[in-house]
């Protein structure tokens, strides 16, 4: 029997990494890094470090009121990526048969079941506590952004869309997940078709500013710009 599998991106629109830090809830942060067992000291530092920030907006020679920051981590910072990283940790145990792969702000459930309605199923359990678990933790998820795509054996793939949270999704023939436009065939003919005609499209704007450039100028931009596209995942 063939076995399907279907990926479901989950927040689409769970904004850049480092814009993610302004909606963290800092007592909650600190309330996690208690549990995880942050010594006494190292608590006092990171707390007084989120504390009693303030900000302003500067426009022309006019300046806006003080405003209290209650919400996030300094931008910029080094130490910012690693405390959204702690504060989202939690959110595997929220899952109970799909696998959760995340990457910064880009989160992508999976299941694979030979049975469409028990995929379906444990998709849409799971996905609806994964949603529970940005309520809980007052993050942002907007179910209308997300997608699916589904993979399987030639006949088992008959999952066109599945519901939740009074929300429709539809599988997509193909969906891009951290740069790779994945089918549902998994060919990737369509992203190394696009990466083709994307190198195609710089090769023509060098070839036309050829005569104004070095050849050491052009090799530096063919290396940094045309052959930098098929050196990401080049296994593809």
């Amino acid at each position: 029997m063939g076995c399907q599998s279907t990926l479901l991106r989950l927040v689409e629109d769970w904004r850049k990494a480092l814009d993610s830090h302004k909606y963290v809830a800092a007592i909650l942060l600190l309330g996690k890094l208690s549990a995880y067992g942050l010594s006494d000291k190292s608590y006092s530092l990171v707390s007084n470090y989120l504390s009693n920030r303030k900000q302003r907006v500067k426009l022309g020679p006019h300046y806006s009121e003080w405003a209290d920051i209650v919400r996030g981590v300094p931008q910029g910072s080094i130490l910012g990526p690693l405390l959204f990283n702690v504060f989202i940790n939690d959110i595997f145990h929220f899952l109970d048969k799909s696998s959760l792969y995340n990457y910064a702000d880009d989160n992508t459930l999976s299941y694979a079941h030979s049975n469409s309605d028990t995929l379906i199923h444990t998709l849409q359990q799971d996905c609806t506590s994964t949603l529970q678990w940005f309520n809980i933790n007052q993050m942002k998820a907007n179910p209308s952004k997300f997608q699916a795509i589904s993979f399987g054996k030639r006949g088992t793939r008959d999952i066109t869309n599945f519901t939740f949270e009074n929300t429709t999704i539809h599988c997509e023939n193909s969906v891009v997940l951290l740069g790779i436009e994945i089918d549902h065939s998994l060919t990737f003919n369509t992203h190394i078709a696009n990466i083709c005609k994307k190198a195609a499209r710089q090769l023509a704007v060098l070839k036309r500013l050829g005569h104004l450039l070095t050849r050491q100028g052009k090799l530096a931009i063919f290396k940094s710009f045309i052959t930098s596209n098929f050196n990401y995942c080049p296994l593809i």
